[in-house]
């Protein structure tokens, strides 16, 4: 889309999350505040921002937003933001997301956007992905060993986290037998 004077136009497709995580474990939450702005001077009209997180089981879930979710009964918003009518120009839209991370290996963070460009009126989509691991905190080693007719199990926890871990319980299944 061109601007007067032959410039181009459009929301920029340039969002910034930090080129490294840290180290992101199995069973924290994942959080991000995720804010999308209009920097041109410009009005855009039906502007949706949503996040999507897909894990390494090529399962991808739509990611609410948390922003006005004060306490764990309230419902958060649906996972799109409502479409904005209008961001004009210097404005932003925000949204929160958070998910608790259960599945160890890679996930990407998907960002989409949606607008109407306020010079061609037609609408304009981007997505952008940011990858990131998440780890095993603990490595559980089990032996089995057997003394006389009876039988013991021997587990070993090993903290993989560079911070410090405290166990508050451990729980022995046995099966049958």
């Amino acid at each position: 889309v061109e601007a007067p004077g032959g410039q181009g136009l459009s929301l920029s497709p340039l969002l910034e999350m930090p080129n490294d995580f840290g180290q992101i474990y199995l069973g924290q939450t994942f959080s991000s505040y995720i804010t999308l702005w209009n920097h041109t001077a410009y009005k855009a009209r039906t502007v949706s921002l949503s996040a999507e997180l897909a894990t390494g089981g090529n399962r991808q879930r739509p990611l609410k937003d948390q922003q006005n979710a004060h306490s764990q009964t309230s419902c958060p918003a649906p996972a799109s933001t409502h479409p904005m009518e209008v961001l004009g120009p210097g404005k932003n839209m925000p949204m929160v997301v958070k998910n608790m991370l259960n599945e160890v290996g890679w996930h990407t963070l998907n960002v989409i956007v949606s607008y109407v460009d306020p010079r061609s009126g037609h609408r304009r989509d981007f997505r952008k992905y940011y990858r990131f691991e998440v780890k095993n905190p603990v490595k559980v080693n089990l032996k089995h060993l057997a003394v006389r007719g009876d039988s013991f199990v021997e587990a070993q926890f090993e903290n993989l986290t560079a911070a410090p871990m405290l166990l508050k319980a451990i729980t022995f299944c046995p099966t049958a037998g």
